[in-house]
């Protein structure tokens, strides 16, 4: 696991990683992003039964 961490690290330093460019990329799959999403489907399945 340190090895990956460590591979990781000199690849960001070296550029060939952009962490903000990652982060922009995993920002629509956070939970912030998707439990709202999930809510509210929960929500029109609830009122679809009644």
């Amino acid at each position: 696991m340190t090895a990956g961490f460590l591979k990781l690290w000199d690849e960001i330093q070296s550029g060939q990683l952009d962490p903000a460019a990652i982060r922009a990329r995993a920002v629509p799959y956070s939970t912030e992003v998707q439990m709202p999403k999930l809510f509210e489907r929960h929500r029109q399945l609830a009122a679809a039964r009644s």
